[in-house]
This record gives C-alpha cells, structure tokens and sequence, in this order.
C-alpha cells in the first residue's frame, strides 16, 4: 500500500517547509492569546479525604465506629452503649494511671520531634525554684490544680506575682470552679458527664471563699477584667446572689463590664426576680445599661433574654414579647441560632398550654440549611422540636421534615450528648 506521502509525491525539503509553515501559525495563535494563572486555592491537609468522603453515602443503620461492628457485639439499649463505651475508655484510664504511678518506667522518648503528652506530670515541691513562669505555663495548659499548687508555692516563698497573671489565674478559677475539666482524650466520659449534667436541675455548685474569691481580693483596685470574671463564674455555678452584689458594686465604681457580664446577668434574671411583670423590666433596665455603656448585643445577648421569657409562663403577652425581641435583635443584624428557636419552641408549646404551630414557622426560616453550632444550647433544639411533633402536634410530616434538616449537611453534628442522641 502506497503511503499519503508517495502519492502526493512530496519530498523531504516539502515536509521542512510545510512543519516550518505550521509552527509558524501555531506561534502566531500563542501571541495573541493571553496566559492567565489562576489563584492558588488554600487548601487544608484533609480536603482531599473529605472531598472522597462525600463521594460515600453515610450508612444511617450502622452503629457508632467506636463500637465493634458486629451484630452479636453491638450494643442494643443506652445502658449497653454506655456501658461498652465506658469500659473501652476505662482501659485508656488504666494505662494514663500506670504511667502517673510508676513515671521512672517511661523515661526513654522515641518521638522525634518529643511530644508534650507523653512526658511524665511534673510535681512542684517546695525545694525547686518555683517561678512566675510556672504559673504562666500551667494557665496556659488548662492545670488547675498545678496552677493552685504553684500559686501557694510562690505565696510561702514569696515570689511576687503580676497582676496580669494574677487576673489569667482568676479567669481560670472562676471558669472551672477550681476543679480540673476532664481530659481532652477521655472523649466518652466527657460525653456521658456531659448528658448527666442535662438532667440536673440548676443548683447553686459555687465554691464560696474558695481561692478564686481569695485571688480577687488581693488584687489592687479590682477593675473591670476581675469583676467581670468573678460575676460570670459565679452566675455560671448560680451563686447569683453574689453575683448581683458585684455587680451592683461595679455599676457603683463606674466600671465598665463587658458584654457577657450583662448576658450572664439576664440569663439568672429568674433567681433574682421571681415576678413576671418584675422580671421583664429588670431585663428592660439591663438592656438600657448595655445601650448607655455603648456595648454591642450579641447572639448570646439574644438568648439570655429569649431563655428569661421562655420562663415566664403561657400567657399571650410573653409570646408577644418572644417575637418582638426577635425582631429588634433582627434590625440589628443579630440572627438566631438553633438555641433561640429552641427558646422561642419552649415559650409557646407549653405543655399544659394551647397548641402552637410555631415549629412550622421555624421549619422555613432553617430548613435546607447547613448549621454551625453558635451556642451550647443549639443542641437541645432536634430532640426539643422532635419531641414536639410527636406529643404537642402528632405531626407525622412535620417530623419527617425536622429528621431531613437534621441528616442536612453536618448538622447532625448538633444532635447533642449521647442522652439526646438516645432520646431522639
């Protein structure tokens, strides 16, 4: 078979111009266009795992990855998944206790670089050189106790401590009631503690004249940074007496609170005013205070007030204070999370009380939405709204669309503690 080239009969010569001829125009084409480079997207260490995980439908029958996936070892009541859970995470404790008891067992370091977590707790004693930066460290690294016992090391040796780290000391103090929080990598303690906790009711947990109170005094001319921090953690452990006390004080000193003094203020406004009518205007004088203070509102400002009317009864007048407090935090710019419609949920579906539809209402404005968790309280809305459909509505459709908005996007991250997870 004769070849395209022995029969247009071209020679070697025609075959250099002709390739000359065409990159000639393919230069000509190349000038006139014009290279753009795009932006370099910022991409982080797991998008590429997480763009192949979307490409992975989530089995919704399947148990929880901690759990053995196997049908005679997956647990079938809360008390088997609590207790299986538990007893895993109680070998960790074991081998956290081995090393705190016998630390010269772990001396040799194989990590390169060492890694903090495995190093063996530091004891203070009253023969090492304690310091100011001791204390700095332990602050940092969230020890309360440490921290405790190095405050009292550096008061017997006399070492002299600013009042900047004397102030991180009180926020520390004031935040944990002087305990130390649980451990990070205690995942399902922290989760179950976390459910019990849900059920408790509100008592007062503060520890009076505890070292926290002891620090504050000996700070000179408290300002508005210590009375701030020992307000909010006293309203957070419900001392609210004394609480208010120091707030009154502070107003007295012309200090200058910030934002979350007023919040944590409002959301106790039930323990300091047990009337109604009383109540609502106590909540009136401290939102004219954070006005005349020139403080912004925030999203916790919100739901402190929207948690005070939740409490307030079924009366129509509280339901109409609900929606007008949402439009005036509207007008500024303030939108609400999942915890103020669980608010708003508990303010009109009584359960003594008229039915509401209100969850309707909600259902539009946050359906087909991917929410992030803004409040600690966004977790409470599923369960709280689930229940409603089932026994203030019987609304099977309802239900159907709250279950859709919950397996929406990540919002199943908010369904809560494993109590809520369980219930719902």
């Amino acid at each position: 078979m004769k070849s395209i080239f022995s029969i247009l009969r071209l020679t070697g010569e025609d075959l250099k111009k002709i390739h000359t001829f065409n990159v000639g125009i393919r230069l000509l084409h190349t000038v006139d266009e014009k290279i753009e480079i795009p932006k370099r997207i910022q991409r982080g260490p797991t998008d590429i795992l997480r763009a192949l995980e979307s490409t992975v439908k989530k089995d919704l029958t399947a148990a929880h990855y901690k759990y053995h996936d196997d049908p005679f070892l997956i647990p079938k009541s809360n008390v088997g998944k609590r207790t299986f859970a538990m007893a895993q995470e109680s070998g960790r404790k074991a081998a956290h206790w081995i090393r705190a008891q016998h630390p010269e067992l772990f001396q040799h370091q194989e990590a390169d670089p060492p890694i903090a977590a495995y190093f063996p707790k530091i004891v203070y004693s009253k023969d090492e050189d304690i310091t100011e930066d001791n204390l700095k460290a332990a602050i940092k690294e969230v020890l309360v106790t440490d921290a405790i016992e190095i405050y009292k090391l550096c008061k017997e040796k006399g070492v002299e401590l600013s009042s900047e780290v004397l102030i991180s000391f009180l926020e520390l103090l004031c935040y944990n009631n002087g305990e130390d929080p649980p451990p990070e990598e205690f995942i399902e303690e922290r989760w179950f503690r976390q459910s019990g906790r849900g059920r408790e009711k509100k008592r007062k947990s503060w520890k009076d004249g505890a070292i926290a109170e002891e620090i504050f005094i000996t700070i000179d001319n408290p300002g508005s940074i210590a009375y701030s921090a020992l307000i909010q953690g006293m309203t957070k452990y419900y001392q609210v007496d004394r609480a208010w006390q120091l707030f009154q004080d502070s107003q007295e000193k012309g200090l200058i609170l910030n934002i979350e003094v007023y919040n944590s203020i409002i959301r106790v406004s039930n323990i300091i005013k047990e009337n109604y009518e009383v109540r609502w205007n106590f909540i009136i004088e401290l939102l004219a205070s954070i006005n005349k203070a020139k403080l912004k509102p925030n999203l916790r400002t919100l739901n402190a007030v929207l948690e005070s009317l939740s409490l307030m009864g079924i009366s129509r007048n509280t339901k109409n204070l609900t929606l007008n407090t949402l439009t005036e935090f509207k007008k500024m710019g303030i939108e609400p999370s999942l915890a103020s419609w669980y608010y708003v949920l508990n303010a009109f579906c009584k359960e003594r009380g008229p039915v509401s539809w209100i969850l309707e209402d909600i259902m539009v404005q946050i359906e087909n939405k991917d929410h992030q968790i803004q409040d600690l309280v966004d977790t409470f809305f599923f369960l709280t709204a689930m229940d409603i459909c089932r026994n203030h509505l019987q609304d099977k459709e309802l239900a159907k669309r709250v279950n859709k908005l919950l397996h929406y996007g990540n919002n199943y991250d908010l369904i809560g503690d494993s109590y809520k997870e369980s219930i719902y």
